[in-house]
């Protein structure tokens, strides 16, 4: 009885991920999904329209309750292997695009107890990470902590954010460093020191702008996935 309740259970487990998998996908009908996408906590979760989820991509929400803890912005592409961990709640804004290999984590493990295996330690779910819309994350690039990062700000192939970022910031290295601010007064990336509230552009009208003029982004399909074959 022993070995065939072994032998059932990853039976059991994969028609359980089968289920929710394809529940999550009728009430997402403009979602792509690449293959091996990995969602735990589907009902925390709430994916915008035209979203596309490349392969291995997995999102965390170590809190399981009836708040929703996670949400994926309209018009956004998340890469390839990437890697989601939430705390207290992670919020992307429209337009968002993360590259390959790239990981929001604002949950941790408990260290309290270091005779605690650290498998069954237990998680830390206090901290948030808020993303603004139009926002680039670079190759490998990750976000730590209880960080926001302000709207069109880019950051370079493997940064390390783990301080709050201001609008239209361009940042590098690990930590990540401010190195340029776009300017709409002059039009062009310019220094940080700078920069003056005269050269800021709203969020709202941030936003506002790029629905004009791009309210429904084409899907990076074959960027998102192997399985759409060669072009």
């Amino acid at each position: 009885m022993f070995r065939l309740k072994k032998y059932l259970r990853p039976i059991k487990w994969k028609c359980k991920t089968y289920f929710h998998l394809i529940k999550f996908k009728l009430r997402n009908p403009n979602v792509f999904f690449g293959s091996s996408v990995q969602f735990i906590g589907t009902k925390n979760i709430k994916i915008g329209e035209n979203v596309t989820l490349s392969d291995n991509l997995w999102i965390n929400a170590n809190l399981r309750d009836n708040k929703t803890r996670v949400i994926i912005g309209n018009n956004s592409h998340i890469g390839r292997d990437n890697f989601f961990t939430v705390g207290a709640r992670l919020e992307v804004g429209d337009y968002f695009m993360s590259s390959i290999g790239c990981s929001l984590i604002s949950a941790g493990h408990n260290f309290d107890d270091p005779l605690k295996p650290h498998l069954i330690s237990g998680e830390t779910v206090n901290d948030s990470i808020s993303i603004g819309c139009s926002v680039f994350m670079g190759a490998y690039s990750k976000v730590l902590g209880n960080v926001t990062i302000g709207h069109g700000v880019i950051i370079g192939a493997n940064s390390f954010v783990l301080d709050d970022i201001p609008p239209f910031s361009m940042v590098i290295g690990n930590p990540a460093r401010i190195i340029k601010r776009y300017s709409f007064k002059q039009k062009e990336w310019i220094i940080p020191e700078k920069y003056t509230e005269n050269d800021e552009l709203s969020e709202e009208s941030f936003l506002d702008i790029l629905k004009q003029k791009y309210n429904c982004l084409p899907q990076s399909v074959y960027a998102a996935s192997s399985k759409t074959g060669w072009i």
